[in-house]
């Protein structure tokens, strides 16, 4: 059977759990994972200012998905995506190149549990740039998973479903 590769497009806070998802992901169905911050990275190990690097790191994304995409390799965003300009921005890659889309929004409903994370990645971002961050929810998005409790196989569990009725093989 043949089957289209896969865009996940996934949004949410810093701390909220998304990398942990994207990574799972990504061993279970052999997706490329884009992954902003390490983008972001290398463009300031580079000498590239944070202030100048804005919203570059996106669109660099962006190009690595639809290049992925249009040979056909499956390709899982991994970004806090928190407004719909950015979001649609990914959408659109899916329009143009012939490819199954799942959005998804992560959360973790508990403050408390969410800061805790936040504090336990080292000093960036603070859990006051969190709070000050701007950030719409995504009302539209395909799939929400709220990951204050459980684990990653779990929080998984939905999209491997989505990806089986996409013809993809899960591990």
């Amino acid at each position: 059977m043949d089957r289209r590769p896969v865009l996940v497009v996934m949004a949410g806070l810093p701390g909220v759990g998304k990398s942990s998802i994207a990574r799972s992901l990504c061993q279970e169905f052999g997706a490329y994972h884009l992954r902003v911050d390490a983008i972001e990275d290398g463009m300031k190990a580079f000498g590239i200012l944070p202030e100048q690097i804005a919203g570059s790191g996106y669109v660099a994304m962006a190009n690595l998905a639809h290049e992925n995409l249009s040979l056909g390799f499956s390709s899982v965003v991994d970004c806090v995506n928190p407004i719909a300009e950015t979001r649609r921005m990914f959408l659109e890659i899916g329009e143009a190149v012939p490819c199954e889309i799942i959005t998804i929004e992560v959360v973790c409903s508990d403050i408390a549990v969410h800061r805790e994370r936040v504090e336990a990645r080292g000093p960036e971002p603070s859990w006051q740039e969190v709070l000050d961050r701007e950030y719409e929810p995504w009302v539209e998005a395909g799939i929400r998973i709220d990951t204050v409790s459980g684990g990653v196989e779990n929080w998984i569990v939905p999209i491997c479903g989505v990806l089986c009725d996409y013809g993809h093989n899960v591990q």
